[in-house]
């Protein structure tokens, strides 16, 4: 009897090795996306729920930004352990540096926990990384990998630190610079064209790799992501691009138009010559930023000011256009490098918060018809992304499995509230007559790198002053600063709680980041600096951010899990993030992040 089972264990085929997709739009709030999914807006995303398994919500850690949560989420560790704690790093070390002084927080070279997609590498996974964050420069993780010899195991690409021209308008016939090219864009009237006046527009590029020649005409957004000029390729240095133009408008008597001219980035690679250069072409591009020339008004007036929408379609389509760029590159890095596991990445559901505070009930000039405007158009951002959830479905099968997260949520917010000028009030902070910290007087500060704790200035510090032994006093002084701190208008206190790592330990906070973290009041975001005072109204209809402890319904993530290793219809309860990567790792065999504290939760049925 025991032979014959023997037997047929021997025959039974070996278990299919796993493989993953791993996509993060960043600020997609849990709130937003029941929501989302209740009024069905995405169908995709509701069919993924249904056959997969479903977090309540996620718990992100504190202070609740992008690098910080994100590095959380990949190393399975908390901001104490993994040492990324702000918005921005502090420059270290101490000694050298003073408390002022910052570095980008998204830096591979900052991280000191390994994120679950080296530690696959290392086990011998292919692991091709799109967009994700401290994956940058990568000679932090090749040089490793090249250690045990397994370099050939990582493919990485990132474009946020190669920028080569950021995205504008041009509203008039004329020429301007642009990378190491020179636009000139001419209005005029096309005789094939039964329009009377100006209905096209040439543009002639001139760059020192040879001239181009394009005519784009006018087209209104209208949900398509067409008429769009291009791919241009321009350069400055050694970084490369291709940009694209979009005319939206052009009145034909007097030439005035509205031609939209992409941001263009090079890609930071472990891929170079021909392998980087088909790459360029796939994907048409890098990210756009155009939500500063949105703000500003460059696409007409906003719903914020009360406009009639067209700006917003503008911006959509710009998007769209975006959208096209992330769905493109992972169908070909899933085809061309057939990865075990495969990373991507979307800032866009981030910066659609600027219209959470129009939606907000208890905002000051809420205005409930210009909220449900609001809200369709935010909505419309998920749609956009739904299509690219729907492709990702289309490569699940029986050995594949596809994980949705996000770093936090998003909460309506109406008033800038800056720490500094109470720590000013109460004598921990000094100013120069120029306006300048003056850190030769300065014992406490809201840094730079992070508008939501204070930071003493330490003589372990480059032009620290506080002696070691009296940092509890001031760490004190500084805590009865803030909870003391009111609102001048309101009359009500803006912080809420505060914490001290030394005390609260099982945060996972401090570090080299703060000596005292604080948690606001609805509404309120936790800004650096010193600004035009103690609070400032958003104006003019508020906004959205990420500032608030995690713990609150805002600020909750989400968690989607859909394959093999996932049961169908199962539903975790909320879920901290340093638990979310091991519990991934742990249902498809893989090895779980190096440096993680968090641990795997039991799926459902398994």
């Amino acid at each position: 009897m025991l032979a014959w089972l023997a037997a047929l264990v021997l025959a039974s085929p070996p278990a299919l090795e796993q493989r993953l997709i791993v996509v993060s739009w960043d600020g997609a709030a849990d709130w937003a996306v029941d929501r989302l999914l209740a009024e069905g807006h995405m169908p995709n995303l509701a069919r993924w729920a249904a056959n997969g398994t479903v977090a309540q919500h996620t718990v992100p850690v504190f202070p609740t930004k992008t690098p910080v949560c994100h590095a959380s989420l990949w190393t399975g560790a908390w901001p104490s352990e993994h040492g990324i704690v702000g918005g921005a790093n502090p420059v270290l070390p101490k000694a050298e540096h003073t408390i002022l002084e910052s570095r980008r927080a998204f830096d591979a070279n900052l991280i000191r926990a390994e994120p679950f997609y080296i530690s696959a590498a290392k086990a011998g996974k292919k692991v091709v990384v799109l967009s994700a964050t401290h994956q940058y420069p990568p000679q932090r993780w090749t040089d490793e990998l090249a250690a045990l010899g397994k370099r050939d195991r990582f493919v990485g690409f990132s474009g946020f630190e190669s920028g080569i021209a950021p995205s504008r308008v041009v509203t008039e016939p004329g020429t301007f610079a642009f990378a190491d090219a020179r636009f000139k864009v001419e209005a005029f009237d096309d005789p094939a064209d039964p329009t009377v006046g100006f209905d096209a527009v040439r543009l002639h590029v001139a760059r020192p790799s040879g001239d181009k020649q394009a005519v784009v005409r006018p087209k209104a957004a209208n949900g398509e992501a067409q008429g769009w000029a291009g791919p241009i390729r321009v350069a400055s240095g050694d970084k490369l691009g291709d940009t694209h133009v979009r005319l939206f408008s052009l009145d034909p008597a007097s030439g005035k138009m509205l031609l939209y001219v992409r941001a263009v980035s090079d890609f930071g690679s472990t891929e170079q010559g021909a392998e980087l250069e088909a790459y360029r072409k796939v994907a048409g591009g890098f990210h756009d930023f155009p939500w500063g020339l949105y703000e500003g008004g460059a696409f007409g007036t906003t719903l914020m000011e009360d406009g009639p929408g067209t700006a917003e379609d503008r911006l959509l389509e710009i998007l769209r256009f975006d959208l096209e760029h992330l769905r493109r590159t992972s169908r070909y890095a899933w085809d061309r490098w057939k990865p075990d596991v495969m990373m991507h990445y979307s800032y866009i559901t981030d910066s659609a918060g600027v219209w959470v505070g129009m939606m907000d009930p208890k905002g000051p000039r809420y205005d409930p018809a210009l909220a449900a405007r609001a809200w369709s158009v935010y909505a419309r951002v998920f749609v956009m992304h739904d299509l690219w959830v729907g492709d990702l479905l289309k490569l699940a099968n029986a050995r594949t499995n596809v994980v949705l997260v996000s770093d936090h949520g998003m909460a309506p917010v109406h008033w800038n509230f800056r720490a500094n000028h109470a720590l000013e009030s109460a004598g921990l902070v000094a100013r120069r007559p120029d306006g300048s910290v003056d850190l030769a007087r300065t014992r406490a500060l809201v840094p730079p790198w992070s508008g939501n704790m204070v930071v003493v200035n330490t003589t372990d510090r480059l032009a620290g002053i506080v002696a070691p032994v009296d940092k509890p006093f001031v760490v004190a002084e500084a805590r009865r600063a803030l909870l003391n701190a009111a609102d001048p208008v309101r009359g009500i206190r803006a912080v809420e709680r505060v914490w001290d790592p030394k005390v609260h330990t099982h945060l996972g906070l401090g570090g080299d980041g703060g000596d005292l973290y604080f948690d606001l009041a609805d509404g309120y975001d936790a800004l650096s600096g010193f600004g035009e005072g103690l609070v400032e109204p958003i104006l003019p209809r508020g906004s959205g951010a990420n500032i608030y402890w995690g713990e609150r319904r805002d600020t909750h993530a989400i968690l989607y899990a859909h394959g093999p290793a996932f049961p169908q219809g199962a539903s975790l309860g909320p879920m901290r993030f340093v638990d979310v990567m091991p519990t991934v790792c742990a249902a498809l065999g893989f090895p779980p992040p190096r440096h993680a504290t968090g641990h795997a939760v039991r799926l459902p049925g398994r």
